[in-house]
């Protein structure tokens, strides 16, 4: 699979097509375009399956393509950036999930409003996350690769995590604690 989206004769343009670039009769509505909001998906697949350094690039991408005031539903990623056409164009709120998955991709993970995750990854360097919502309160992060990853609960610094484990919240009345996890692929 990164081969193929890795592939510029496939999917590795400046945006994400929804069909690979050699595709014949490549173009119109659904054959083609790229879905800036599709791109939410792609990047929480992307982390799930190990791959975060590319889903959060693909998610940069992303977050790059809103052109000032206007969320497009689709950009041509055969023109864009030297050409960017938006006649006809509608103007898509969901396009929002774009941003709204950057903190799960970052690593300050929520699952269902049940879970709070946090997985550093080193490959994405210096990461700030601010304001997830859980449980009722809000949490920042702030991940580094080497350094332990800085947890804050409604502004008041927790316990720093080791980065090189995964860790849940838990809570239980007004505390809340980190406890490791293991992640098994079987």
């Amino acid at each position: 699979m990164m081969k193929r989206l890795n592939d510029p004769a496939k999917f590795n343009g400046p945006l994400l097509p929804t069909l690979a670039f050699d595709t014949p009769n490549w173009g119109g509505y659904w054959r083609g375009p790229s879905w800036p909001r599709e791109y939410s998906y792609v990047a929480l697949a992307l982390s799930r399956a190990g791959e975060t350094q590319e889903a959060f690039t693909w998610l940069a991408r992303a977050i790059h393509t809103n052109v000032g005031p206007i969320l497009p539903e689709t950009i041509d990623p055969k023109k864009y950036p030297s050409e960017i056409d938006i006649s006809g164009i509608r103007l898509m709120g969901y396009d929002g999930l774009d941003t709204a998955a950057f903190p799960d991709v970052a690593g300050l993970r929520i699952w269902a409003g049940q879970d709070l995750t946090v997985a550093a990854t080193a490959a994405l360097g210096k990461v700030y996350v601010r304001g997830q919502k859980w449980m009722g309160d809000t949490y920042d992060a702030l991940f580094e690769a080497g350094r332990p990853t800085l947890i804050w609960r409604n502004g008041r610094r927790l316990m720093a995590l080791p980065a090189n484990q995964i860790w849940r919240a838990k809570k239980r009345g007004q505390e809340v604690w980190f406890e490791p996890i293991t992640v098994s692929y079987d």
